[in-house]
This record gives structure tokens, sequence and C-alpha cells, in this order.
């Protein structure tokens, strides 16, 4: 075990006492910010140009797909082309969730260019290798230091750069920081592969709840009941014994008629609930993510009143997002992209139509029926015009119960995959900051004879 030394930055602690204590700006040779270039014109200067939404934030380089071509300027191609090893780092744009400041390595080996929320970190291989220094920025990255460089204006983040670049970092010898990166190379693809498989169980669990979801309230609960045709190509068959009908017959359906002129300065901190898509979670309402209108407003369109027990539907945007009122916080209403569906006559639960709408057969239906490409939509005529099985009431009841039961467990497994998933990401980061912050030997693991097995949950 090498002796330690403090390294004199809060967030790095004790190091090795002879690794470097330097700022992040000599490790880069220069930087230089992207161009995005014009549409292609299919001569020598259309090149392949990575973007922000190229960047693969799990594996710390650049998305392997084909990347947008675009022509550049012959004055521009020497300071932007990219060789293998670049860094690049995002410089613009970012989000509260997602802020700028994040670095891949660029790894291809054909010649590409970069777009204008970029910038290049060509490094000094005096003082620094590549591989090292995307897990050094990486963790700067989750230490959340880069936050200190943003900038804010008018809703777009920019990060100053060269502030950035004035962070202390620390640095093990070219050759060590060579062995810290194949060693993070090697063990972060083994925790990659353990997230991968247990990304492919969730989605496997995915399937299984539509599965059970379309075949209970397709076909009911008793496999050996005689089945007849629908008539409809999203539902296909049904149990002999149930009927069909449509939304429109059995069903209340009503929307905002427009905005009836209501600005978003008009939102108050206290009152009734005014409900939108984006307030939807996991199939309810974020109460305390909603915004808040007067009295008078809310009294201005009664016919969107929402009551316990209604079911909420996106028709316009990300279409067929549900939303089911099982508790009712206060008085709320809708913004004009959600329509509220409650049943008009004692022909079936509420809950029942939840359920239904969960299932690939009103998936094939909102895909047969939406309108729009730019700004994808469902009428409120279409939804009203959809036919849907309808067994008896007690048979709706033990359907419902079956379900809430079904789904319940499969949404259990699916958690604690993703808290798995979770832990492993923790796990990741935390190996990478103790190992370029020389918490960890990294040479002595390496040849120790049984390295250390990465945890599987």
């Amino acid at each position: 075990m090498s002796i330690k030394k403090e390294s004199g930055v809060e967030w790095i602690g004790k190091i090795p006492k002879h690794w470097k204590v330097e700022r992040l700006k000599n490790s880069v040779e220069n930087s230089r910010n992207g161009v995005w270039g014009e549409e292609p014109k299919g001569n020598k200067l259309d090149y392949p140009c990575v973007r922000v939404a190229d960047f693969d934030r799990d594996n710390l380089s650049v998305q392997n797909k084909e990347l947008t071509i675009r022509n550049i300027e012959m004055s521009n191609i020497e300071s932007v082309l990219l060789v293998h090893g670049d860094l690049l780092i995002e410089k613009s744009g970012g989000g509260e969730k997602q802020p700028v400041g994040f670095v891949v390595q660029y790894t291809k080996n054909h010649p590409a260019v970069y777009a204008n929320f970029i910038a290049k970190l060509s490094i000094n291989d005096k003082i620094a290798v590549s591989g090292y220094l995307k897990y050094l920025h990486a963790t700067l990255y989750n230490q959340g230091l880069t936050k200190r460089s943003i900038k804010q204006t008018t809703g777009i983040q920019n990060l100053d750069l060269q502030s950035y670049l004035n962070e202390i970092v620390v640095y093990p010898n070219i050759s060590e920081q060579s062995i810290i990166a194949n060693y993070l190379d090697q063990k972060t693809s083994e925790i990659d592969k353990l997230i991968a498989d247990k990304e492919k169980l969730i989605e496997l669990l995915k399937e299984k709840r539509q599965a059970i979801i379309t075949e209970t309230v397709t076909k009911g609960l008793n496999p050996n009941v005689k089945m007849k045709d629908s008539g409809m190509e999203w539902l296909g068959e049904i149990p002999e014994h149930w009927k069909t009908s449509k939304v429109k017959y059995t069903t209340y359906v009503k929307g905002r008629i427009g905005w009836q002129g209501l600005r978003f300065e008009e939102f108050v901190d206290e009152g009734p609930y005014l409900i939108t898509g984006m307030h939807f979670k996991n199939d309810s309402v974020n109460w305390e993510a909603c915004y808040h209108i007067s009295q008078e407003r809310y009294e201005e369109a009664p016919e969107i009143q929402i009551k316990e027990g209604d079911l909420l539907l996106t028709k316009d945007g990300t279409i067929g997002k549900l939303a089911y009122i099982n508790y009712l916080p206060g008085k709320a209403s809708l913004n004009s992209h959600l329509l509220v569906m409650r049943p008009s006559k004692n022909l079936y639960k509420n809950k029942f139509m939840y359920w239904y709408m969960k299932s690939i057969s009103f998936i094939n239906f909102i895909n047969i029926n939406q309108s729009g490409t730019t700004f994808a939509g469902i009428s409120q005529q279409s939804i009203e015009n959809l036919s849907f099985p309808l067994p008896g009431l007690e048979e709706q009841e033990k359907i419902v119960n079956h379900l809430d039961n079904e789904i319940s467990m499969v949404n259990k497994s699916i958690e604690m995959v993703s808290e798995q998933i979770n832990k492993l990401k923790e796990y990741r980061q935390s190996l990478i900051y103790e190992a370029v912050t020389g918490k960890i030997d990294v040479q002595e693991m390496m040849n120790e004879a049984g390295q250390e097995e990465v945890p599987s949950s």
C-alpha cells in the first residue's frame, strides 16, 4: 500500500504521495469550439458530425451509430477534425436534469467533426492519457463540480470552459494512468454487461405485464370459454357471452375547449389544481407538481371538473398516457391536451376501462387513428368512436381485482431489478472515483491473483 498525503482538495482527500496536484487545464493542449456547417453537398467537404445527442453517457464515448453528415468550410476543417482519443465536452444546452459539462472520448478511427454546442479538448500527452482523463472528467461531473462553471441565460446553460479547466485534480504518472484506464475499462465493461442483462430482464417483465393485461381484458379469466370475432381489427376475438359498445354510448368524455384566455401568469400558489400530461406519474396524478388556478377559472369550465374515479387520457403529444384518479385532494381541472372519461351508464367500471386502455388492443387503436406527423394527436371524436369489450359488471370486478394483484407483483419485480441497476451504477461511479483519486491501488489489485468480482446486485 502506497504512502498517502493530503491533496488539499476537499472532494479528493488523501492521495498517494507520488501523485501530483495540478489544474485540469494542464492536461489540455488546446480547446476548440465545434461548427454545424451546412447541409451535405456530396463533395469531399461532407463529414460525419458528432452532436450532443450522439454522446454515449454510459460508456463515456460517441455512440456506435451512423452520424449526421454536414458540409464544413475548408477553412474550418483542420481545427475541428477529430482524431482517436480526443475528448469532447458539451458546452451549451443542457438542463436541470442533465447539466452541460459531460465529457466523452472519441474512439472511432474514421475522420469526423463535431457540432457547435461541443468543444474538443486535445490532450497534452506529457501530462495525461486520454483514457484516464475521460474517467477523471466523469468523476468531476458526477461530483457536481461542473455546475460551478455553468452560466444560465434564457433557459440555456453555457459552460465557462476556462473556469471549469481551472478545477484542481490529481495525476499519477503516465504509466500508472494507463494502468488505471485499462483497469476501469475492464471493470466498467463487466458492470455494464450486468446492467444490460438486468435491463433486458426489465423489458421481458414489461412484455409479460402487457401480455397479462391484454389477454385478461380481451379474453377474460376462463381459458376454456367459447370465443367469437369482435368485428374490430384492433380487438380480435372476445368471449362469446361478452358484448361490445362504443365509448360515446356509455361514457362521459370531455376536454377543455381551448384555454379560454388562460395565461401562465394567472397561475396562483393556492387554489384548484390544473392537471397537464406532465403531471402524470405511474398512471396517477403527481398533485405536488400541478399548477393552481383561481376559483373563477375553475368554475368557467364545469364540464371538466374532476371527480374521484375519473380516467384521464392525453390526446396530444405522447398520446394515450393515462391517469386514474383514485385520490382527489381538492378541486381540479384539465389543460387542453387531456380528456376526462367517466361512465355515463352503469355498464362498466372505470377501472376496467383503465385496464383496457393499457392493453395492446387500445395501443393498436391509437396507432390506426392518430393524425399528424410533427405533432401527433388523436381527436375526442376518435376516442368516442372506440369500440371496447363489455363483460358483465360482476366479471369486470373479478378482472379488475385479478389485474390489480397480478400487475402489482410484476411492478414490484420491475422495481426490484431497477433498484439493482441503480446500485450497480452507483458502484460504477464509486469505483471510478476511487481509482482516479488514488483511494484504491489499481496496480496492486491487478497484480493480486484473484481480482475482486463485480457484485451482481
